[in-house]
């Protein structure tokens, strides 16, 4: 029951963290100031130190449910890793741009050298590992009846 717990929990408060964060990317007019690019990245980071708990403890539930899925649970918790990983590139970036303009008075997401390699870790690298991941999380949800199979088929809808 506690990794049942556990798990509940870091999705929950993941989910709600991405709540929190999702505005700080559209409130300003232009290039956001330092203080909101190094805050909606430090919520990133903690956001994937949820993450790899809640993928932790998904892989450990669907693997008994049913061995035969076990790889289905590899397949999810191996796309969530290197989704954290490109999410921690990308962050870096943003930081690392804002930190190096003056004043920092700079979109990290549009502007400067490293924008274009931006747009592809936050657009089109992110969208194929995140609909791995759910693909596979919706295909083990269905097989292995570990929740309700809704959840399973809007895990393949959000996918794709």
């Amino acid at each position: 029951m506690l990794l049942h717990r556990v798990t509940g929990l870091s999705g929950i408060t993941l989910g709600l963290l991405t709540t929190l964060t999702v505005p700080l990317y559209f409130v300003h007019e232009g290039a956001a100031p330092a203080w909101n690019v190094l805050t909606r990245n430090l919520i990133s980071l903690v956001m994937c130190a949820l993450l790899i708990v809640f993928l932790s403890g998904l892989r450990q539930v669907i693997a008994p449910a049913d061995a035969r899925y076990d790889w289905l649970a590899g397949v999810v918790h191996g796309a969530g890793l290197i989704y954290i990983a490109v999410t921690l590139v990308a962050s870096a970036l943003e930081v690392g741009g804002v930190l190096a303009a003056p004043g920092g008075a700079v979109d990290p997401t549009v502007e400067g050298p490293l924008a274009a390699g931006n747009v592809l870790l936050h657009g089109s690298v992110t969208r194929l590992v995140t609909a791995v991941l759910l693909l596979a999380a919706g295909s083990a949800i269905l097989r292995s009846g570990i929740v309700l199979v809704r959840r399973g088929q809007e895990s393949h809808v959000q996918a794709l």
